[in-house]
């Protein structure tokens, strides 16, 4: 059978025109088979071209669905790009371009919420720098903790920076809260209730504000300490430094103190132990003096008055401490021969004799023999 070669459809050998496309067809039959066997049936080519346009639609729509994806994605990583570098307004809008090219992206919209977020913060922030700027310290702080208060349970590096500025920010105020009260010359227990304040600032600005309250610490707890070691009061000028070293226990100027207030206290109660003994042992003595070499009989004489009495007159002088009384004289008179004539007891007057003074005494015998030798024999006294 023999085709049309212009659009397929069967010919008898005596038609001279297509029936189907109204084409003019070769006479010769063989040319009619030849153009049959080069070409084919355009009915079988319609479903074939639908079905490559499909392809290529849906190719299409693939490549544009992949390029909004790969642009979604680029545009997030310049959002996080932006968002670590703090720039959180112009990251909000990348993360936004993002969801909007992608159709769902939950990471850049949850990753948008965050800058919201961040912004909000940074304002907490700015509003917490204008307060400590006016010496609003507290209230300072305060905003401060509400703005980390709404980072709580959230992770990630930028609310990890977040968190961290924050603490740079709280940790700013209270060194400057705390040089604040340091510049109106704090008294000791102001400056010992704030060094624990001052040690939570982890920065060089707080450990340098730690040191400069140890050091006034120190300072006063040496200077009343060296004020109670020179009264000799050894007890309170230990506690002084014990209480100084509770601040700064690492203090060597306090920690020598301390030893010298012990060497100190060690000798003084040496030496007060020694004082004690002599002045016992010179008690010892000067009441054995008292006792029995207080007095001192100076002068005695005798001889004969005009109606023939023989009178016996002498002196005294006190070498003891204390007051002296009841002074008696104890004598014996002998004759020329040796023999005693007359012992007799005599009492000095005045009655009382303080340390250094003089008494007399005098006794008038009858009827004695002139030129009798005299010799004391005892002196006796009370001690006041």
């Amino acid at each position: 059978m023999a085709y049309c070669p212009y659009c397929g459809t069967p010919t008898y050998s005596d038609e001279e025109y297509c029936i189907k496309c109204g084409k003019h067809l070769p006479i010769d039959l063989e040319a009619r088979m030849k153009q049959n066997e080069r070409g084919f049936n355009r009915w079988w080519f319609l479903p074939l071209a639908v079905c490559a346009l499909s392809i290529i639609a849906l190719g299409a729509s693939y490549f544009m669905s992949e390029m909004s994806i790969t642009s979604a994605q680029e545009k997030f990583k310049k959002g996080e790009t932006l968002a670590l570098d703090g720039k959180y307004e112009k990251a909000h809008s990348y993360f936004e371009e993002a969801a909007d090219l992608a159709g769902s992206f939950t990471a850049a919209t949850e990753n948008q919420h965050l800058m919201n977020l961040a912004l909000h913060v940074e304002k907490q922030m700015d509003q917490a720098k204008k307060e400590k700027g006016n010496k609003q310290y507290q209230l300072a702080l305060q905003t401060l903790a509400d703005a980390e208060n709404e980072l709580r349970n959230l992770n990630g590096e930028v609310v990890t920076e977040l968190v961290q500025s924050i603490a740079n920010a709280r940790n700013d105020t209270k060194v400057e809260q705390l040089q604040q009260i340091m510049n109106n010359e704090p008294n000791i227990e102001k400056l010992q209730s704030i060094i624990w304040q001052a040690e939570d600032i982890q920065t060089d600005e707080g450990k340098a504000l730690t040191a400069q309250i140890k050091e006034q610490i120190i300072s006063y707890a040496a200077s009343h300490a060296n004020n109670k070691l020179k009264q000799k009061q050894f007890s309170k000028a230990r506690d002084y430094v014990e209480d100084g070293l509770r601040f700064a226990p690492e203090s060597d100027k306090l920690q020598s103190l301390k030893t010298t207030i012990e060497k100190e206290k060690t000798a003084f109660e040496t030496a007060q132990k020694q004082r004690i003994e002599q002045a016992t042992n010179a008690a010892k003595k000067e009441q054995e003096m008292n006792k029995n070499d207080a007095i001192e009989v100076t002068a005695i004489d005798g001889k004969k008055n005009q109606y023939g009495d023989f009178i016996v007159k002498g002196e005294l002088k006190s070498s003891a401490t204390v007051p002296l009384t009841s002074i008696s004289v104890t004598y014996t008179l002998r004759d020329e021969n040796g023999e005693t004539v007359h012992t007799n007891k005599v009492y000095a007057y005045p009655d009382t004799l303080f340390p250094g003074e003089k008494g007399k005494f005098e006794y008038t015998h009858y009827e004695a023999e002139d030129g009798m030798e005299i010799s004391v024999d005892q002196v006796s006294w009370f001690l006041q």
